[in-house]
């Protein structure tokens, strides 16, 4: 049976993670990841609402992630969900998943993020139905999240450096970006970059060191609290 959405099976860190998962549980792992345009549609639809100066480093705007082949399936996805009523876009969500073959976990947003909280209840409703899956996510749309309404396999982790970063629990899992490996450990942040075991597993205290094509100036730091 044919998707309806278009969903990401290359990217090279889920296969690193896939792999991880692998030598850690001894059993095999398939991810795949679901994305929307980073920060603005073609139209201008807001697509990270709670983005603050994280939109100046941003990965997804950056390397083969800012190219023509890989826009335009984000552009694909968004236009199919905002023509879809919250039920149906879970619906649909299910159907594509249910046509994976042992599928075990699905990113959600490598770029992008939850832009309503309609469409945040429609994944976490969608992953209450397919219980064999973890569903993980990266998140500044921290106003959205209801942690009382996650089932067991929906691992959501608080991204800082957005609009509501005073509204973070920082004793649930967080992640902060770095400068370096030394500022992420001295602050006991554990390693985000090689793999997304981290947020899979719910740790709580996740560092990315920051590696993307633009260079990060003092301004960057500052705001991203990585001095």
């Amino acid at each position: 049976m044919p998707r309806t959405f278009k969903w990401s099976e290359n990217n090279t860190k889920l296969k690193k993670t896939a792999k991880k998962w692998e030598e850690r549980f001894g059993r095999r792992a398939k991810i795949v990841s679901f994305n929307i345009p980073r920060l603005k549609s073609e139209t201008g639809q807001s697509t990270c609402p709670y983005a603050g100066h994280c939109a100046d480093i941003c990965y997804a705007g950056q390397g083969r992630m800012s190219l023509p082949m890989a826009l335009a399936p984000r552009e694909f996805n968004l236009d199919l969900l905002n023509g879809m009523t919250p039920g149906q876009v879970r619906d649909t969500l299910v159907e594509d998943i249910d046509s994976f073959r042992t599928l075990t976990h699905i990113r959600i947003h490598d770029s992008g993020d939850f832009f309503k909280r309609w469409y945040y209840k429609a994944w976490v409703k969608a992953a209450a139905e397919v219980p064999e899956v973890i569903f993980y996510a990266y998140t500044k749309s921290i106003p959205f999240i209801d942690w009382d309404s996650h089932p067991p396999n929906f691992r959501l982790v608080q991204s800082i450096g957005g609009k509501r970063d005073h509204d973070i629990d920082l004793d649930r899992p967080h992640s902060r970006i770095f400068a370096n490996d030394r500022d992420r450990g001295r602050l006991k942040y554990c390693d985000g970059n090689e793999s997304d075991l981290p947020a899979i597993l719910g740790q709580k205290r996740i560092g990315l060191v920051y590696h993307g094509n633009r260079g990060l100036k003092t301004e960057d730091r500052l705001h991203l609290s990585i001095l």
